[in-house]
């Protein structure tokens, strides 16, 4: 009887080895039909996002000099350049978290979505980087404008002021800093212009007496 459970025994001992070692034998197949189905999985497709273009004739229609329009259209296109490359290494991520799930577990309208919405963001933000360089030029521009405007209008000369300017140096040939400063003030002029002034009719009547 017991030689009879012995022999049982071991046959089942050896039908267990025998499937075993087929079950093995077909691991590598199995494991390499796996491999290659997630390396066809992983094949990224290719994303495209429009570039900026250049924004030069943009910012100089908007007031903008040449120069400072090149200038700010430059940073601008660096700035998006490198938006659009994080916005395409991030997509390329998501797909390939995506594809290294099952066929049924990856829903290709999630990716779709996010292509969409991540599109939709990068050119939300260029939108509005472009917007706010225009809006600083123009301020840049009209502060610009004013500065000079405000310049020039310092640098005008007050003519109905001559005869007055004239009676005091006809009393005072040779007012002080004091008396230039006074004069500055009362005529809206700069002290610059009234000792400039002074000089040359100085000079201009020294010219006379030597005649």
């Amino acid at each position: 009887m017991r030689a009879k459970s012995s022999i049982t025994l071991r046959s089942i001992y050896n039908v267990s080895q025998q499937i075993k070692a087929k079950s093995i034998s077909r691991l590598p197949h199995r494991v390499s039909q796996l491999a290659t189905r997630r390396r066809t999985n992983l094949e990224v497709p290719s994303f495209t996002l429009p570039p900026v273009e250049s924004v030069s004739q943009v910012l100089i229609d908007a007031g903008a000099s040449a120069e400072l329009a090149v200038r700010v259209s430059v940073v601008l296109e660096q700035q998006v350049t490198q938006l659009r490359q994080s916005v395409l290494d991030g997509l390329r991520r998501t797909w390939t978290r995506l594809s290294a799930l099952d066929h049924e577990d990856r829903p290709d309208s999630l990716m779709n979505r996010t292509v969409e919405i991540q599109t939709r963001m990068y050119n939300l933000q260029v939108k509005t980087w472009m917007d706010r360089a225009v809006d600083q030029c123009q301020r840049l521009t009209v502060s610009a404008g004013a500065k000079s405007h405000t310049q020039t209008r310092r640098l005008v000369f007050n003519q109905e002021y001559i005869p007055v300017l004239e009676y005091m140096f006809a009393h005072n040939r040779f007012p002080s800093q004091a008396d230039k400063t006074f004069l500055a003030k009362k005529s809206g002029m700069s002290y610059k212009q009234i000792h400039v002034w002074v000089r040359i009719l100085s000079a201009s009547n020294h010219s006379r007496c030597l005649q």
